[in-house]
């Protein structure tokens, strides 16, 4: 509580018939026992008990009800003073409408008004007398000019609007940064079944916390950093060319341990060779194998590596976190198959989304994207505008008024296939080369004056909050910037070349993996300790922080000794350049970004950054050992061992597919402090697209107060 000043008025009181009285702070040095000035105020037509006082408007006091004796009546009349000079200002003035109350709740509102509830009508021989007016009523005394008597008041009813203060629009400049790699496309399908839900939260949450409407602009961009001469051919431009059809890598798969067909209906126990209960995907709670959900019963299709002779099982379908590298198929004939298994509850005659696609082998369910009715690229804003009116087709030739915000889902679903970096998304480069206000998507000439239009001044308005939102099941390996001449518009093979040449394959797959290790991930650094544990000769293994963690005395020599030679291992590997392959250099550091996201407002508490993105999930029967952080390093150990054939190990796995861990997009968020937002892309959940993106549509608006 912040101490009241010197002068400051504490309170007023109504002792006697004749006077009201203020109660005024002096001395406040005399912080224990305070001196306390009272100065009458005239012209109070009898004294009360149980009144309220409370301050209104720029330097008014209202004198609510209360009693001229005790066990009397309620008054029902308002006395408004001037505090400034103590002058009143309407004595009993009726406001019809005020219910005369004893006792109650006064409160001063934001707009110089006063909200008064509950009380009793008075006070009898059997104590309370009369019921309590429970009717909430609005009283707005009003002032002319700091120098003028305040006019008569107004009383408003709780169903009628006090007169409000104006309130600007809650204006939102939001970009998209939407990973388009082939195993994002039930994410699209997420976010494009879930912007309805966003965009009314925001527009529910601005009109409840701050009295006003919202305003909202959105444009999209892919997290692909190097332009392909195809559908990407300048990075950070503004996409608007809706998806028409996805790649069989979209076809629908369950992610778990099988080794044959019949494993996916009827699951068996699954046993590690290896596996670590730090990670949540390992069995917990002392079990010592792990059993799958069983599907339901159909024509499923084990998809695994077979063992070679004499080996009955083949380690590469797992990794040592116990994520898989196997998944169930089904195997559909027709699309009945599908609408069986994934549409249930769609009625006969009702319209599919998912279909059967026999041109692969073996068939498999899909679902399209969700671009029906969108219109054509060219008829398609970069920007989409709450603000502009549009007519949205919703199929069977019919429309509906609408806002250019509805068509989000058209731009927003990028479609999944991305050359050439499958493994290698820049969605933090992509995101700057949109908004820098001098960068390639603002063309100028040599001397540096515009010769096109500027997407920051198309989407960024001075007034405006601007939130950027990156959605990526993988981590971030942006670039750095110095590169750009070198990397040309890639429409040339020479051009291709000299991008492998920079960037051999073996660091794309596993760009955070050398990039971030110098970059401040300790958890990089420390599961890359225990992955280099396990290539140590027997007798000569190094020290990592997981082997201190067992001794209980974390105050004892011993602790302490373990401690100095793990942190020497971490230091090591830090110098530490296996193939050559630690080129750190040639990547964008997190903080960078922080400085150059925050430079394109004036106030840098007007950008947010928020980030959909994997980490790891804390599992319902999780045991002691277990913590976000072990998990993250059990992904990266694994990451690091488990890299041949068909391994891929992932942080986490949910209706959406698998996830990496974002650990640079979690960084940037979390270096935006009160304007970072994280949520978890595992969490997300098809069927629960809507209520989840107003969810996030609520921590968007919290992070601009």
């Amino acid at each position: 509580m912040v101490p009241p000043s010197e002068g400051q008025a504490l309170a007023w009181q109504a002792p006697d018939e004749t006077a009201a009285w203020t109660v005024e702070l002096t001395e406040p040095s005399l912080a224990k026992t305070g001196r306390a000035a009272l100065s009458p105020v005239q012209g109070l037509a009898g004294g009360l008990v149980f009144h309220q006082a409370t301050a209104a408007a720029e330097n008014a006091v209202v004198v609510s009800g209360g009693m001229s004796q005790f066990l009397g009546a309620a008054s029902g009349k308002l006395r408004v003073f001037d505090n400034a000079s103590g002058a009143l200002v309407a004595a009993d003035a009726t406001a019809p409408g005020f219910s005369a109350r004893v006792g109650h709740v006064a409160v001063a509102l934001e707009n110089d008004c006063v909200l008064f509830y509950g009380g009793v009508a008075g006070l009898g021989k059997d104590a309370f007398a009369g019921g309590a007016p429970t009717r909430l009523e609005v009283f707005c005394p009003t002032q002319l000019a700091s120098t003028a008597p305040l006019v008569a008041p107004a009383l408003f009813e709780a169903d009628q609007a006090p007169p409000a203060k104006q309130v600007a629009p809650l204006k939102l400049d939001m970009l998209f940064v939407v990973d388009h790699s082939s195993s994002m496309c039930q994410e699209q399908r997420w976010i494009a079944r879930g912007v309805a839900g966003f965009v009314a939260t925001v527009a529910q949450q601005a009109k409840v916390l701050l009295a006003t409407t919202a305003d909202i602009q959105a444009a999209v961009v892919t997290a692909q950093q190097v332009p392909d001469g195809k559908t990407i051919k300048k990075i950070g431009k503004f996409v608007h060319d809706p998806a028409t059809n996805l790649p069989p890598s979209c076809i629908e798969k369950s992610k778990q341990p099988c080794m044959a067909d019949g494993d996916c209906a009827k699951p068996k126990c699954f046993t590690f060779a290896t596996f670590d209960a730090n990670s949540s995907m390992c069995p917990q709670g002392g079990d010592s194998c792990l059993t799958p959900a069983a599907l339901a019963a159909s024509d499923w299709y084990c998809k695994s590596s077979p063992p070679e002779p004499p080996n009955t099982t083949n380690k590469m379908n797992n990794n040592d976190n116990c994520s898989v590298n196997t998944s169930c198929q089904l195997r559909c004939k027709t699309d009945d198959d599908c609408y069986a298994m994934f549409e249930p509850n769609i009625p006969p005659g009702g319209k599919h989304k998912v279909r059967c696609n026999t041109v692969v082998s073996p068939a498999g369910c899909m679902f399209g994207p969700e671009t029906d009715g969108c219109p054509a690229s060219e008829k398609l804003p970069g920007v989409l505008k709450q603000s502009e009116a549009v007519e949205i087709d919703i199929g069977d030739g019919k429309t509906k008024a609408g806002t250019q915000l509805d068509l989000f889902r058209c731009n927003a679903t990028v479609g999944a296939n991305q050359e050439p970096e499958a493994l290698f998304e820049g969605g933090l480069r992509s995101a700057w080369q949109a908004l820098d206000p001098i960068g390639p998507n603002c063309p100028r000439d040599n001397n540096g004056a515009p010769t096109g239009s500027c997407q920051y001044d198309e989407l960024v308005r001075a007034e405006a909050f601007l939130v950027v939102v990156l959605v990526s099941d993988d981590d971030d390996c942006s670039l750095n910037f110095e590169l750009d001449p070198y990397l040309g518009d890639m429409t040339t093979e020479e051009q291709k070349g000299l991008l492998l040449k920079l960037l051999p394959k073996e660091l794309q797959r596993s760009c955070q993996v050398h990039n971030d290790r110098v970059a401040g991930n300790r958890d990089l650094l420390v599961g890359y300790c225990e992955a280099a544990k396990f290539k140590d000769p027997v007798d000569k293994k190094r020290k990592c922080p997981a082997d201190c963690d067992a001794i209980a005395d974390k105050n004892g020599q011993a602790y302490k000794g373990c401690s100095a030679e793990a942190e020497a291992s971490l230091a090591a590997l830090l110098k530490d350049n296996p193939q050559g392959q630690l080129r750190s250099w040639r990547f964008a550091a997190v903080s960078d970004f922080v400085n150059r996201l925050r430079s394109l407002k004036e106030d840098p508490s007007r950008v947010v950054f928020a980030t959909v993105t994997g980490d790891a999930l804390k599992p319902a029967n999780a045991g002691a050992q277990w913590s976000k952080r072990n998990d993250r390093i059990s992904y990266y150990r694994s990451l690091l061992r488990n890299n041949y054939g068909v391994q891929a190990p992932y942080v986490c796995s949910s209706a959406l597919g698998e996830a990496g861990f974002g650990s640079r997009y979690i960084r940037l968020a979390e270096a935006f402090g009160c304007q970072g937002i994280v949520r978890n892309i595992c969490d997300g959940d098809p069927d629960k697209a809507e209520s989840q993106w107003a969810e996030f549509a609520s921590a968007v608006v919290k992070a601009t107060q």
